[in-house]
Parts: structure tokens; C-alpha cells; sequence
């Protein structure tokens, strides 16, 4: 037979790595995308940028366009 209070110490030693296990697949499965904070940031300034690159494009052509007309006529 195991010792009463050895018996409550294992059992409370397991509880304890149980609960830490526990706590942090909860964190991990309730806050997914504050991992990915930085990625996702990232993400962000790439398209912001690239939305700009297109905007300029557009303009450039554009006064391409506005010249020619103005040759033209």
C-alpha cells in the first residue's frame, strides 16, 4: 500500500503538470492569431505598398495617355 501523503504528493504533482499542459493548449487554441501579430503586420505594409505601386502606375499611364491625346489634337 502507498503512504497516504506520498499518494495526495504525486497526485498533486500530476495536477500541477496537468493544469500547465492544459493552460497553455487553451492559450495556444484561444489566441491563435496573436502569434502570427507580426506576420499579419507584415502582410499589411506588403499590400499598403503595393496598392500604392499600383496607384502610381495608373497615374503614370494616365498622364501617358493625357500627353498623347495632347499630340495628337
Amino acid at each position: 500500500m502507498m503512504n497516504p501523503l506520498r499518494r495526495i504528493f504525486y497526485l498533486s504533482v500530476v495536477n500541477t503538470i496537468a493544469f500547465i499542459i492544459g493552460s497553455q493548449t487553451a492559450h495556444v487554441w484561444l489566441n491563435p492569431m496573436k502569434d502570427y501579430k507580426d506576420f499579419i503586420t507584415k502582410a499589411e505594409a506588403e499590400y499598403q505598398a503595393h496598392q500604392q505601386e499600383l496607384c502610381d502606375v495608373e497615374d503614370y499611364l494616365e498622364k501617358k495617355r493625357q500627353q498623347r491625346l495632347k499630340q495628337i489634337s
